[in-house]
């Protein structure tokens, strides 16, 4: 593991203990993370805030070449927490120059991690082939299969989870399995009230509703997602978007520092109570010129721009958004649209 560059926080945050029967997940798209993302004491302080919450979290968007950050993010989370996190971190992915890793940090005490791999995207189909770990808890053991999909790709990428359904039922032997991850699967990328997710050979469980808002911005999209399969659905809560702006009163300019993403979070169930520890207390608001200028309200709406005409096929987002088809895609356009 590397070890910090930047001073690491203070033991003394360490969360308080409680008991629990309920494992808590959290998947969280947390937006170029790098070097100089934590170096950033108020970033960092608010995603060690965020990722203390669960005992397994899948991470995605982490761009570093030198593989250094998501450590040192580890790392700090083991120090303010005490609990001993692991991680699984997966190789470089992505076409051109522009790759990405995903991690799962995970809590040995509570979960074991079986086995890890990339998915074999021998069709090419994935922007960012999805990252696979076995985990057993208890008497369960259940699969994560957790994805960025790329946005202009969306429906294609969904079509080919089936894919790795086929290959992780394979694998394992069972169908116990969690797909998660910023889907993209909302607003201008995916009509999700309309095409829906059943693509595979077992109808998915949506553990996540169209109406729920997982980005931090002014519209309001269900981006991310989880869907579910196998008996262990019933073991495990719906999902829903952690918003952290609300819960820790930063305003959206604040918010946006940390990320364009809310983590989505769900629990699953297991039989006999464990000993867990209490997330960390969020940091408060940078002070002014802290970090880079911060973005008000104002700012942000200036920068949809919305077409003069409607497109085709204009039609309202779960959010109350109105967006038309153009020839490069579908944009946010006029409420006058979608009457």
């Amino acid at each position: 593991m590397a070890s910090p560059s930047a001073a690491a926080p203070s033991s003394s945050t360490a969360a308080s203990s409680s008991t629990r029967t309920e494992l808590r997940v959290g998947s969280f798209n947390i937006q170029v993370f790098g070097e100089t993302k934590i170096q950033k004491p108020f970033i960092r302080q608010t995603l060690l805030s965020i990722l203390s919450r669960y005992d397994i979290v899948f991470i995605m968007e982490i761009r570093d070449d030198k593989n250094k950050a998501v450590y040192q993010l580890l790392d700090d989370l083991n120090q303010s927490t005490g609990r001993g996190y692991q991680a699984l971190v997966s190789k470089r992915l992505g076409r051109g120059d522009m790759k990405e890793q995903y991690a799962y940090f995970y809590d040995p005490k509570l979960v074991t991690a079986e086995e890890s791999y990339v998915y074999n995207d021998t069709n090419a189909d994935f922007s960012r082939p999805p990252f696979v770990a076995r985990f057993k808890a208890q008497d369960y053991a259940f699969t994560f299969a957790g994805t960025h999909i790329a946005p202009t790709n969306v429906e294609l990428e969904l079509k080919a989870l089936n894919g790795v359904y086929r290959d992780v039922t394979k694998h394992f032997h069972d169908n116990n399995i969690f797909m998660m991850g910023d889907y993209n699967a909302d607003c201008g990328y995916y009509r999700a009230s309309k095409l829906g997710f059943d693509y595979f050979d077992e109808t998915p469980r949506l553990r996540i509703s169209n109406d729920e808002d997982t980005t931090v911005a002014l519209t309001s999209c269900a981006y991310d997602r989880v869907l579910g399969f196998g008996e262990i659905q019933n073991h495990a809560s719906d999902a829903h978007a952690f918003n952290f702006m609300h819960e820790f009163a930063y305003d959206l300019g604040t918010a946006r520092l940390v990320s364009d993403h809310f983590p989505i979070e769900f629990t699953i169930e297991v039989p006999a109570a464990m000993q867990v520890y209490e997330a960390l207390a969020p940091p408060p608001p940078p002070a002014p010129g802290e970090l880079e200028p911060r973005k008000t309200s104002e700012d942000l709406a200036r920068q949809v721009q919305v077409p003069a005409s409607c497109g085709m096929d204009a039609a309202k987002t779960s959010g109350g958004y109105c967006y038309g088809a153009f020839g490069t895609g579908r944009q946010r356009v006029s409420l006058s649209c979608c009457p």
